[in-house]
């Protein structure tokens, strides 16, 4: 019953710190190089990524007229997007107006 060589599901289920570091370099490759804010940059985005969310909610509850939906839409995913990844890996982790 307590054979040295079975692993219990737990211990099979666990991530180590190599295989995160493993996979977050896939992810990398497929989709390119985040930025990973810290402070209040990272609030800042987040609060921009929370408005750009409820202004949709309230666009699905309140009319809004659609040329001004999609002005609105685009500049909010745009601003995140140019706030969020870089331009090149060597930027990541700041701000590059």
């Amino acid at each position: 019953m307590n054979d040295p060589h079975r692993v219990s599901v737990s211990e099979a289920a666990a991530v180590t710190d190599e295989g995160l570091a493993k996979a977050e370099e896939f992810i990398e490759q497929e989709e390119g190089a985040a930025n990973k804010f810290r402070g209040a940059l990272a609030v800042f985005v987040t609060l921009v990524a929370v408005a750009m969310s409820t202004f949709h909610l309230y666009a699905a509850y309140s009319i809004v007229p659609t040329q001004t939906l999609r002005y609105i839409h685009v500049a909010f995913v745009l601003f995140l997007c140019y706030l969020v990844f870089p331009v090149a890996a060597r930027y990541r982790h700041r701000l590059m107006w």
